[in-house]
């Protein structure tokens, strides 16, 4: 279709897309949170089970910053047992980092919620 022959009432074009398009975008904010959810209870369980070992295969930065964002999700979600073996972990085996929860995830997280359930435009 040549750009004059376009119509905004074709099913490609106008708000039509525009909702299909917001649609997809929320919905794989959505699965980005779940992915995120899932990530943290799975780093977690590496953490438990492996101890020490989990530091030894990954980038100190990198599983320190996933560090501050696991705890940021269970002090959110009140999961204080798991805070307090990440918290006794990183004492033990990364004693000279300190943790500061990310609460930007959290924020990111409570937005997609919020969007998903029609609380804010």
């Amino acid at each position: 279709m040549f750009d004059d022959e376009r119509s905004d009432d074709h099913p490609y074009f106008g708000d039509d897309i525009h909702k299909k398009i917001k649609t997809t975008q929320q919905r794989m904010r959505e699965a980005a949170v779940r992915e995120f959810v899932d990530g943290c209870y799975a780093a977690y369980s590496v953490l438990h089970v492996r101890g020490v070992e989990a530091l030894e295969d990954g980038d100190p930065d990198a599983i320190k910053m996933a560090i501050n964002r696991m705890m940021a999700l269970f002090l959110h979600r009140e999961e204080y047992e798991r805070c307090s073996f990440v918290k006794w972990f990183v004492e033990k085996h990364i004693p000279d980092f300190v943790i500061e929860p990310d609460w930007k995830v959290i924020e990111d997280m409570e937005e997609v919620k919020s969007l998903s359930n029609g609380t804010k435009s």
